[in-house]
């Protein structure tokens, strides 16, 4: 068995060589529910959604109010080209000007001395929390404007029991093809490291990491392999890490499945077993969005010093920043308050203690400092949104106004997903197709012209490359079935938004409580509306140019003897 990871194996920092199961960095939450982050994600990925977020911050910007209605009236390209200009601006204002930067700082305190809320053990009713440890961490990584080269330099810092500990860190990456990254990492300190790893990115599902390093105060080399992988058609993330010494002794093991539920309002869960890396070897979790300005998260950890069990209420102060409260029973410490305020990638964290296990009455302690915490959490979402109403000066909406515009962007969201799928699809077919177009036209066989599926009220989509991707030997047949199913193509009828109060809005007793935690769960999906869709294709076929049309639920056979000709395929096109 290896020495664990407090061993000759260096120390904990030896994680932060592998690309750890954040999966929030693939596809963050509140993209998810937000329309408007999710636009910015799809187009400009993090660095877009961050300039969003910080023109949501700003109060002399009106740019997230035009998105907004742009969105809200489907002009999906003229709010493209907004946020394009928008952000094309903003890099040229800023070239060269900042830094990427991330920082934390975090105050462990007690209260343990004080009588504080009737929970402390001490004489003082109130009193000022004692610091245990404090610790802080950055890094700044500089624009690479282009280069294939990056570089970025960190440090930490902490103090406990009056001793403090000091180190540097200093990385240089090379991207020499797209997809591959190599890293060049030196930990400056008591304890010095060097570090040299790669990272491909195997497909759009697949990304894997090595890393060798040196182990501080130790002639031995550590080398760690990861790998993330999307599974079951994306729902399921997965992630592996394993780390061992150049005496192949076993130094940690992670394993983490995460949940990746496309519906908004079914919670994230996530299963993490791991072997010397943390003092719980089985973490479960579950992350739940409430609303696109209220998330939850809860956490137990078990392992044979005891268990753990955490709760946490985010709470978005604006697009930008956020607060969070919630509380952690361990048998390991005993009940802490938490407390957090994140503003863009830098956060401050304050976790207090204020009971011991052995302490009396600690169950009663525990579920008194959870209510709490949860009115603090729903006084301060109460302020927000008067704060917001008075600010923009709008007055409550009802119920079923707010569920009526919630469908209304979640199926916004629907028909924007459908649309680049779609889209995605098409341009893999596009090489097969003219393959196949390049030999009809040889033959003189089935060669289509143009191709539309068009609903009225809706959208008109060109499907020429994907039915030209379905012909076979001069010959094309799609099912009496909606088209909307097939590969390249999407529903083009314009979204119908539900009317009336939904069974889970009216109900009672544990029907509300249901709806609460899961938002949506017994409610009917959105419809389209308006007619059938309408497929009308042109083609050549044998010297002459035809055109057919179809409605979406009747069988299309080319070449068909009920289509109109046009004329010779060398006079209309």
């Amino acid at each position: 068995m290896g020495r664990g990871i407090n061993g000759r194996a260096g120390s904990f920092f030896a994680l932060f060589l592998i690309p750890q199961p954040n999966f929030e960095k693939f596809m963050p939450d509140d993209v998810l529910s937000d329309p408007i982050l999710r636009f910015a994600y799809d187009d400009h990925g993090h660095s877009g959604v961050r300039f969003l977020r910080r023109a949501m911050n700003s109060t002399d910007s009106d740019l997230v109010q035009t998105l907004s209605d742009l969105h809200r009236s489907g002009q999906t390209d003229a709010a493209r080209d907004t946020l394009n200009e928008a952000i094309q601006l903003h890099e040229f204002e800023t070239h060269n000007t900042s830094l990427q930067t991330t920082g934390a700082i975090n105050l462990r305190c007690s209260m343990l001395h004080t009588n504080f809320l009737g929970m402390g053990e001490g004489p003082e009713p109130v009193g000022i929390p004692e610091l245990e440890k404090a610790s802080v961490s950055f890094s700044a990584g500089a624009p690479a404007d282009g280069s294939k080269w990056g570089m970025t330099i960190g440090g930490q810092s902490s103090v406990k029991n009056g001793e403090g500990q000091a180190s540097g860190q200093v990385s240089v990456g090379y991207s020499p093809v797209e997809g591959t990254d190599m890293n060049f990492d030196v930990d400056l300190g008591e304890d010095f490291k060097f570090t040299v790893g790669s990272s491909r990115l195997l497909s759009t599902r697949t990304f894997m990491a090595t890393s060798i390093s040196t182990i501080p105060k130790s002639d031995q080399l550590a080398l760690s392999v990861s790998s993330y992988r999307g599974l079951f058609r994306n729902s399921v993330h997965g992630f592996w890490a394993v780390g061992v010494g150049s005496d192949f002794s076993l130094h940690y093991g992670i394993l983490t499945l995460t949940t990746v539920p496309k519906d908004p309002s079914v919670p994230k869960c996530t299963a993490k077993l791991n072997l010397g890396a943390e003092s719980f070897p089985l973490k479960l979790s579950a992350e739940h969005k409430f609303s696109p300005k209220h998330s939850g998260r809860a956490s137990y950890g078990w392992g044979s010093s005891g268990f753990e069990l955490m709760l946490m209420s985010t709470r978005a102060l604006s697009g930008y920043s956020s607060f969070s409260i919630g509380v952690r029973h361990g048998t390991d410490r005993g009940l802490s308050w938490l407390l957090r305020i994140r503003r863009g990638d830098i956060s401050f964290s304050v976790p207090i203690l204020v009971s011991s296990v052995n302490s009396p009455g600690y169950s009663f302690k525990v579920v008194y400092l959870s209510l709490l915490s949860h009115l603090i959490d729903e006084s301060i979402g109460e302020l927000i949104e008067e704060g917001r109403q008075e600010l923009m000066g709008e007055k409550e909406d009802s119920a079923s106004e707010k569920k009526a515009a919630l469908q209304k962007e979640e199926s916004l969201m629907e028909q924007n997903k459908a649309r680049r799928d779609a889209q995605q699809q098409a341009q893999l077919m596009e090489m097969p197709a003219s393959k196949k177009r390049e030999t009809e036209k040889e033959r003189r066989g089935l060669v289509i012209v143009r191709g539309t599926y068009s609903a009225e009220g809706g959208e008109t989509l060109d499907v020429t490359t994907q039915l030209q991707f379905w012909v076979v030997d001069s010959k094309l047949r799609l099912p009496s079935t909606s088209k909307s199913n097939m590969l390249g193509f999407y529903d083009v009828r314009r979204n119908k938004s539900l009317s009336g109060v939904s069974i889970a809005s009216t109900a009672v007793g544990w029907k509300s409580i249901v709806e609460r935690f899961w938002p949506g769960l017994i409610e009917l999906p959105a419809q389209k509306e308006g007619p059938l869709p309408n497929l009308k294709v042109r083609y050549s076929f044998q010297g002459g140019t035809y055109e057919v049309s179809i409605a979406d639920d009747e069988e299309l056979a080319l070449p068909s003897a009920e289509a109109l000709r046009l004329g010779g395929s060398d006079l209309v096109s």
